[in-house]
């Protein structure tokens, strides 16, 4: 397994590219780097913390066995599909279902050439399968608390959505089912608020032998969902190895929503 010295945010790794003011280039260790486009305020700030909004994930990132495969559920503008694929040579499927944060995406994939490591799929995922609203309370880039056909946000709250996209979505076992992708050895859930109906639907996933570790973003404060995902990873062997956020996060009204890493080796 191969582990990489990570460089951490500040300005001598952010670099704006001054041909170009939507882009911005990151460097992840010391000989390479990520080009990401950035046409907004929220894009710019996701791109300026990559490191430091959750070094969990980065840290888990850095586990990696080369040339794995990724699957990133809820993928925003692709900040930890593309730092996958470009440090560890990762086979990713980045799931994105919000129009502008997908279109930032494949931007960032086409900056990157990485279009051969990294397929961006504009779809949701659900305990059903259907086509529903994604509820969004932004469409701007960059923007986050989504939910397809659910009304509440991942702090319990109601959503108070501005749009409503129509997305389809699918359970993660149907889409299997369906389109046989390459199952992944690590995934990664954070979908603001319905993790535990897309866990409930995901048996045939979470029976494949080689799926290594799973990372679930989860509000503790959510008994019923934690209890709920909990008793399913452990119905299928797995255990929860670290329970994380920034600190960053202590003195927000997030201070109760974690990255759990659940593993089974």
């Amino acid at each position: 397994m191969t582990h990489f010295s990570t460089l951490r945010d500040d300005e001598t790794n952010i670099e704006e590219l001054s041909v170009n003011i939507f882009k911005k280039r990151v460097k992840v260790n010391h000989s390479k780097s990520i080009d990401f486009f950035c046409p907004n305020e929220m894009t710019s700030s996701r791109v300026n913390t990559i490191f430091s909004k959750e070094p969990e994930t980065i840290e888990w990132i850095d586990s990696f066995e080369n040339n794995s495969v990724f699957w990133d559920i809820g993928a925003n503008i692709g900040l930890y599909s593309l730092y996958a694929a470009l440090v560890h040579d990762s086979k990713v499927f980045a799931f994105e279902p919000a129009a502008s944060n997908y279109f930032c995406l494949c931007k960032n994939i086409e900056l990157n050439k990485l279009d051969k490591q990294i397929s961006p799929l504009c779809v949701s995922f659900s305990d059903q399968t259907k086509i529903a609203p994604l509820n969004m309370i932004s469409t701007e880039y960059g923007s986050s608390q989504n939910e397809f056909d659910y009304n509440k946000n991942d702090l319990g709250e109601n959503l108070d959505f501005m749009f409503q996209q129509s997305s389809i979505g699918f359970t993660i076992d149907d889409f299997i089912k369906i389109y046989r992708p390459s199952l992944p050895n690590h995934l990664k859930i954070d979908v603001d608020g319905i993790e535990s109906l897309i866990i409930k639907e995901s048996h045939e996933l979470l029976s494949y032998k080689n799926l290594y570790d799973i990372s679930i973003e989860i509000n503790e404060k959510d008994h019923d969902t934690c209890k709920i995902i909990t008793n399913i990873m452990n119905e299928f062997g797995f255990t929860l190895k670290q329970k994380k956020h920034a600190a960053i996060f202590d003195q927000t009204l997030h201070s109760s929503v974690f990255n759990f890493l659940f593993s089974r080796r």
